[in-house]
């Protein structure tokens, strides 16, 4: 057994040249008294623990430098008890020509108890060993809670095809229970793991992952978890720097708030194959694409339980760019007042754009706004079971929807709020929403129970401007007082063929005021006998009916016409 500086300082060990050291178990800085000691492993030397190593079991400011040779043991702690502080390994990578610099363990933990101790990667070194077993298999910084400010960094290169590397055959947990512990990613550097875990327990906050600069890469061959308890943790994606995984979870449980995914600056990009989830059962997460950053994931949801409150997700910037495989985004699955926003001439296509999932998701809501922002999506569902959901164009934001907008989807029977009180606006000169057809209050995916979908507006306002082939304001016989404003010089909705007011539902309404147009080629008010209580008003507007071969109709059937100018 070997223990180097047991209770002394500035001690220096040395294997150099070809040398070969063999030992059961090593420690660089033993008790709290050994400072300021150092290990070096250089030029073709190998050491090899057959047991555990630790740089600062108890000591302080002890070093480990391996450079152009190997070192292996089966763990590696720094920082091991409480004041164990400020310890460092370093693997360092040398020139073209020179031996690998390499590191094989089972487990490595930086910062088990202390804090301040670092791990760094540089100059083409390994940590782990590319296709060969001898791996690094687990690796925590910040084991437990007292264990923060600890830090792992790999970084830099020795050729274009020699990288610095982290390499782990199982999971990476950066704050497993400690708070302020980092992971850098940095100049080539390139990372790899089963999953990784930032801020796993509730005491893990503030901790970060950052992979920075063209070239840095990390990978998670399984699922990332930003907040799996923990709060105030972040992933940060800049300059260029990569990030993919099947799964990523942004506040995975209910204690995991505030936690944030930062992806900016062009060719940076973070892949999610499979999923996305922004505030699973936690609140208050936040995930940021802006300035050219990407995101391409399988599909997209902001809160999924019921708990998961106050999430948002933002695209924002020329140049930013979100691909979902032609998938769904979901704002609000159960959880209530999710956001999305995209602003600033972003340009997002999907297949399903949902707020509101179900009958517990309200006051759930999303913001196109700014001009040359785009939304394509063939389905828009708004309100789709719950109550309270917001989706705005302004400020030139426009939306192309190839199929169905739904505003107020369905109910789900006594004592169940049900899809009541949605809105969409569309407002500001250059806001647009096209649509092939639009029904509010119901004609989604299922049949409707009492009570029906009602309360759902759409607002036309301020020169904004709503193209739809077909529409109908209560479509479903237990859909009541839907209705649609238009409102404002420049206010425009064109129904390029049939509206329409009343098609099943009770109480539909459509409002023309204060300089705003209404153009159709036919116009129904209440079409079927249990729509009743329907009501056209123009009010200082203007109201338009007709057609190409001039044989459009306004047909009132069960209701009321109002022509107040």
């Amino acid at each position: 057994m070997l223990f180097r500086s047991s209770n002394t300082v500035f001690d220096a060990l040395q294997v150099l040249s070809l040398g070969l050291l063999n030992c059961q178990s090593a420690s660089v800085g033993y008790e709290s008294s050994a400072s300021n000691n150092m290990a070096l492993v250089k030029g073709s030397a190998n050491w090899y623990v057959n047991g555990p190593l630790s740089v600062g079991n108890s000591g302080s400011g002890n070093l480990v430098i391996v450079t152009n040779s190997w070192s292996r043991a089966t763990d590696v702690t720094l920082g091991n008890n409480d004041g164990a502080n400020g310890n460092v390994f370093r693997l360092i990578g040398g020139g073209i020509g020179d031996d690998w610099t390499a590191l094989s363990a089972n487990h490595v933990y930086v910062g088990y108890s202390g804090a301040g101790n670092q791990f760094v990667v540089s100059h083409g070194g390994n940590a782990g060993i590319p296709f060969y077993p001898d791996n690094i298999g687990e690796m925590q910084i910040g084991v437990q809670a007292s264990a923060s400010n600890n830090s792992v960094t790999v970084t830099g290169y020795r050729s274009s095809d020699w990288r610095s590397a982290l390499i782990l055959s199982n999971d990476l947990y950066v704050g497993n229970n400690g708070s302020g512990n980092q992971l850098l990613v940095s100049d080539q550097g390139t990372v790899s793991c089963q999953g990784l875990y930032l801020g796993n327990t509730i005491t893990a906050a503030n901790n970060t992952v950052t992979v920075t600069d063209t070239g840095s890469v990390l990978t998670v061959a399984t699922s990332l978890s930003v907040g799996n308890n923990g709060s105030g943790n972040q992933l940060i994606l800049t300059n260029g720097g990569t990030m993919s995984a099947n799964a990523v979870v942004v506040g995975v449980n209910a204690s995991a708030s505030s936690n944030t995914v930062i992806v900016t600056d062009p060719g940076s990009a973070l892949t999610a194959s499979v999923s996305l989830v922004v505030g699973n059962s936690g609140s208050a997460n936040r995930l940021t694409v802006a300035n050219g950053g990407q995101l391409l994931a399988g599909a997209v949801t902001l809160g999924v339980n019921a708990s998961a409150s106050n999430n948002t997700f933002t695209v924002n910037g020329p140049g930013s760019f979100l691909s979902l495989s032609n998938s769904t985004v979901v704002v609000g699955s159960s959880g209530v007042a999710n956001g999305l926003i995209v602003t600033n001439g972003v340009t997002i296509s999907c297949g399903l754009v949902i707020l509101g999932d179900s009958s517990s998701a309200s006051n759930n809501w999303a913001v196109v706004t700014g001009s040359h922002t785009y939304l394509g999506t063939s389905n828009l569902r708004i309100g789709s079971g719950g109550a309270n959901s917001q989706f705005l164009i302004v400020d030139g934001g426009q939306v192309d929807v190839s199929t169905k907008v739904v505003l107020g989807e369905l109910a789900f029977g006594p004592g169940s709020p049900g899809a009541i009180n949605s809105t969409v606006t569309v407002s500001g000169t250059g806001s647009v929403l096209n649509a092939s057809a639009l029904n509010i209050g119901g004609g989604g995916r299922f049949g409707q129970l009492t009570p029906g979908p009602g309360g759902n507006k759409l607002l036309v306002m301020d020169g904004g401007r709503v193209t739809i082939d077909s529409g109908n304001i209560g479509y479903q016989s237990q859909a009541s007082n839907n209705m649609v404003i238009v409102n404002g010089n420049g206010s425009v909705f064109t129904v390029l063929n049939e509206l329409d007011i009343g098609r099943a539902g009770t109480g539909g309404k459509l409002l023309i005021t204060n300089g705003g147009s209404m153009v159709a080629s036919n116009v129904i008010v209440g079409v079927n006998a249990t729509s009743v209580s329907n009501v056209v008003n123009n009010c200082g507007g203007s109201l338009i009916v007709t057609n190409a071969s001039a044989t459009g109709t306004l047909d009132l059937r069960r209701g009321t016409l109002f022509l107040n100018n």
